[in-house]
C-alpha cells in the first residue's frame, strides 16, 4: 500500500516537474505553424489568385482616386516614406534576402549539387535583368512621349529639364512602382513554393532519419525510395532548418509591406491606364519565365539554363 502511494506521489511530483516545462514549447510550436499555415494559405496564395486580387486592388483605387474619394492621409503625399525611400531600396533588399532564401532551400534538396544551385539562382538574376530592361524601357518611353515645358529645354530630355528647374509635361508615363510592386511579388510568390506543404515531408524524413520517429510510410506520404537523407543531409538540415523558417516569414512579411505600397499607389499616384499597362506587363514577364520557361527541362550538368523552384535530387 505504501508503495503505490509512493509511485503514485513520485509520477505526480514527475508530471509538475514535466509540464511547466513542455507547456511554453507547446504553445510556441502551435503559434509557430498558425504563422507558417497563415503565411502559405494567405499571404502566398495561388499566384492566379493574388493576381486577380492586385488587378481588382489598381481598378478600385483607381476609380477612388479619379472621383476624389480616396482618404487623404500621409500617403498622398508623393514624398512620403514609402514612397520615396522603400520603393527605392525594396527591390535591393528583397532580392537579396529572396537569393539568401533559395540557396540555402536547394542546398538541401539538390543534396549540395552546385549546378543545380547555379540554375536555381539564376532565376533571380533573369528577374533582375527583367527589372532592368523594363524600367529602361520606361523611361525610354517617358523621355520620348513627354516635354519640357519650358520653350528653351523643350528638346531637352527630363533630367535636364528638372534639374534646371522647369516643369515636365508628361505624355505616357507607365508606372514602373506598379510594375516593380507586381512582378517582386510573383517572383516571391513562386520562389517560396519550396518551402509549400511539401516541405513538411522532408522535415518528417529527417526526423526519421535522425531516428526521432520510427520509419511510418504512410504518415510521411508519397516519397520515393530514392529520397533518402545521408549523414550530410541531415546535419545540413538541421543546421538550416531554422534560418530557412526566419527568411519565409521575412519574406511573408515583406510581401504583406508591398501589397500595402501597390494599394498605396493604385489609390494616390498614376493614370490608371499608366497602372494597368504596367500590371499587365509584370504578369506577361511573370507568365513568360515560370509558366513556360522555366519548365522547360535541361540537363542537371548545363548550370546556365534555369529550372522551377524545388527542382533538385529529393523528391518531396
Amino acid at each position: 500500500m505504501n508503495s503505490n502511494q509512493s509511485i503514485r506521489t513520485s509520477t505526480q511530483q514527475q508530471q509538475k516537474l514535466i509540464l511547466p516545462n513542455s507547456l511554453p514549447q507547446d504553445l510556441f510550436n502551435i503559434f509557430k505553424n498558425l504563422v507558417l499555415f497563415f503565411c502559405r494559405r494567405v499571404i502566398f496564395a495561388p499566384p492566379n489568385t493574388k493576381i486577380i486580387i492586385y488587378f481588382c486592388m489598381i481598378f478600385i483605387g483607381s476609380v477612388l482616386k479619379d472621383f476624389n474619394l480616396s482618404p487623404q492621409t500621409y500617403l498622398a503625399n508623393k514624398q512620403n516614406l514609402l514612397n520615396s525611400y522603400f520603393a527605392k531600396l525594396g527591390w535591393g533588399s528583397t532580392i537579396m534576402l529572396l537569393s539568401l532564401f533559395v540557396y540555402l532551400t536547394s542546398l538541401i534538396y539538390t543534396k549540395g549539387n552546385y549546378n543545380l544551385i547555379m540554375k536555381h539562382l539564376l532565376r533571380l538574376l533573369i528577374a533582375i535583368g527583367v527589372w532592368y530592361i523594363i524600367t529602361s524601357l520606361f523611361q525610354y518611353i517617358e523621355s520620348v512621349a513627354g516635354y519640357c515645358k519650358h520653350l528653351k529645354y523643350s528638346k531637352s530630355n527630363r533630367q535636364i529639364c528638372l534639374s534646371s528647374g522647369y516643369e515636365w509635361q508628361e505624355a505616357y508615363n507607365l508606372s514602373d512602382h506598379t510594375f516593380l510592386l507586381i512582378y517582386l511579388l510573383l517572383v516571391v510568390n513562386e520562389e517560396v513554393k519550396s518551402y509549400d506543404e511539401g516541405w513538411k515531408r522532408l522535415e518528417l524524413l529527417y526526423e526519421q532519419n535522425s531516428g526521432k520517429v520510427k520509419q511510418q510510410q504512410q504518415n510521411i506520404g508519397d516519397i520515393s525510395s530514392s529520397t533518402k537523407f545521408d549523414h550530410i543531409d541531415s546535419l545540413r538540415f538541421r543546421k538550416l532548418s531554422l534560418t530557412i523558417k526566419c527568411l519565409y516569414i521575412s519574406l511573408a512579411l515583406l510581401t504583406m509591406l508591398w501589397e500595402f505600397m501597390l494599394l498605396s499607389t493604385a489609390l494616390y499616384f498614376h493614370h490608371i491606364v499608366h497602372k494597368l499597362g504596367a500590371a499587365l506587363l509584370a504578369v506577361i514577364m511573370w507568365f513568360i519565365t515560370y509558366r513556360y520557361w522555366y519548365k522547360q527541362r535541361s540537363a542537371i550538368s548545363n548550370p546556365f539554363t534555369p529550372c522551377l523552384p524545388g527542382d533538385g535530387l529529393l523528391a518531396y
